[in-house]
């Protein structure tokens, strides 16, 4: 491989991750992240789960299930490290690594200005999302199962064991921090049926 097409790849990737990050370093506008930061501060000082609604005057009875809850407990540790700047520093870093393992996987059936190209609508068009809240994980969740769906098809033995075994780990992980994570099975099913 010669060096001009890593280059390309290199400044298509890099000016990808810089539109990415243009979009993702802007004022706070999610009114969700203040029940996210207290929800982990609350964890964390308990060290436990909420087991009730501690927030609502209308049903503080009503049961909890918090499926967010790594992703509340991070935030508010980056939040009590260095305020609302560290939050956004810190959804801008998942985000970025998101996009840089949408890229990866985009160059397996992509040029380097087409995956850009494509990468960078999609990020436009979800500038919307790319908010302060758990669902980042997702996307970097979900780029973690297309990244994942090649080499788990190609490969066999203890390869693809390891392989399946970091996925599984992964998308546990992924399961505390976003309900997202119901769409891996789904996106690792899809990928069967089409293989």
């Amino acid at each position: 491989m010669s060096d001009a097409p890593r280059a390309g790849r290199w400044v298509a990737g890099a000016a990808l991750l810089l539109f990415v990050a243009g979009l993702s370093l802007r004022p706070m506008a999610e009114s969700d992240l203040f029940f996210h930061l207290k929800a982990g501060q609350e964890i964390r000082a308990r060290h436990a789960l909420p087991r009730r609604n501690l927030y609502s005057f209308t049903y503080p009875d009503y049961p909890e299930i918090d499926t967010s809850w790594l992703a509340e407990v991070g935030g508010a540790a980056v939040y009590g490290w260095g305020g609302f700047g560290a939050v956004v520093a810190g959804k801008t870093a998942v985000l970025l690594v998101a996009f840089a393992l949408l890229f990866r996987a985009a160059l397996r059936g992509a040029g380097p200005p087409l995956a850009t190209s494509a990468l960078a609508a999609a990020a436009f068009v979800a500038g919307d999302r790319l908010v302060e809240r758990p669902l980042v994980f997702s996307f970097a969740g979900e780029a973690m199962i297309l990244l994942a769906i090649a080499p788990l098809r190609r490969q066999s033995g203890p390869r693809a064991w390891r392989t399946a075994g970091l996925v599984l780990v992964g998308v546990a992980v992924w399961a505390n921090l976003h309900a997202g994570v119901f769409v891996a099975p789904l996106m690792l099913g899809a990928a069967a049926l089409a293989a």
